[in-house]
């Protein structure tokens, strides 16, 4: 199936039928075709349009063709690097506007339409946290267990070496807690 421009309807122009191999050749013009729009693109459903293959032999490829998947791989990072500099070009140099005023679209004395320009906040807010990681959302993980039973078999001393002190003083604090758990 390939994309028609005027259209968004997609259109049949395989000339095999269904299940039928792909040539050597075309197998590479194909590849070639969905690389190009997928790295211009970043959607892997209209780059197979373009190409004329389904989206499992895309899988199938990346699977066992390791030349195909090496490429695939670039393409992809190529993708996200023209996302990348789209959400930095909206967010920092922002992009110009129309000013609409009751509906309709402002002209100026030169009667050109007048143009605002517009930054995004959030887009900045995620590259900001994509990229420095004070401006990240706080994690933490809260880890709450109930240790019943004795250690056999081990020797707890040696075990306890293996760890650092933070994890030391952390063990210590659990210790802690249980012991006062165990008194109430």
């Amino acid at each position: 199936m390939r994309e028609n421009p005027d259209s968004l309807t997609p259109q049949r122009t395989r000339i095999r039928r269904s299940g039928q191999r792909l040539t050597p050749d075309e197998r590479k013009k194909a590849q070639e075709v969905f690389l190009q729009s997928f790295s211009m693109t970043a959607n892997v459903r209209a780059a197979c349009l373009k190409a004329g293959i389904s989206r499992a032999t895309i899988y199938e490829w990346a699977e066992h063709d390791t030349a195909f998947s090496i490429l695939y791989k670039q393409a992809e990072l190529d993708a996200n690097d023209m996302i990348r500099a789209e959400l930095f070009r909206r967010a920092v140099q922002g992009y110009e506007k129309p000013v609409v005023s009751v509906g309709k679209v402002v002209y100026g004395p030169d009667d050109k339409p007048m143009m605002e320009r517009v930054y995004s906040d959030s887009l900045l807010s995620l590259l900001a946290k994509a990229r420095m990681p004070e401006f990240r959302e706080k994690q933490s993980l809260d880890v709450n267990a109930n240790v019943t039973g004795s250690i056999q078999g081990s020797d707890l001393s040696n075990d306890l070496r293996l760890l650092n002190n933070e994890q030391l003083a952390q063990f210590k604090t659990w210790l802690q807690d249980a012991k006062m758990k165990q008194e109430q």
